[in-house]
């Protein structure tokens, strides 16, 4: 890896984690997703600044291109990042359904209040 490209991705993957911050100090982002991310930025700075460790990894999985393990741990981190995701949306999902569930019974029972009200205070009419 050329110094050029390791001080690139230095900082690019600085620039990156700098605007996830500002994403979470102006609430747009919640932290809890923007660990992933963060993670993903270090790793990347760890990679530029000591090049062995993508070659380490790449002898222990028998790799024989360094170009290919980056493909290979890049795909992996998408699965990942996909699959994260789907967790959470799985759980906004199951949420949502039980909020509206808890409107319903509440409408439902302030409609029934409110048609037993009326009836009440209507005069008897005979």
């Amino acid at each position: 890896m050329t110094s050029q490209l390791r001080l690139s991705l230095i900082i690019l993957s600085a620039v990156f984690m700098i605007v996830v911050i500002r994403l979470v100090r102006r609430g747009r982002l919640q932290l809890k997703y923007s660990l992933l991310w963060l993670l993903i930025g270090c790793t990347f700075i760890i990679c530029a600044v000591f090049p062995g460790v993508v070659t380490f990894f790449k002898g222990l999985f028998g790799i024989a291109l360094t170009s290919n393990f980056v493909f290979l741990a890049g795909l992996g981190g998408l699965f990942l990042v996909c699959l994260s995701l789907t967790v959470i949306v799985s759980w906004q999902a199951r949420d949502i359904r039980m909020l509206v569930q808890r409107i319903a019974l509440l409408e439902h029972d302030l409609g029934v209040d409110e048609a037993d009200a009326r009836r009440r205070s209507e005069p008897n009419r005979k």
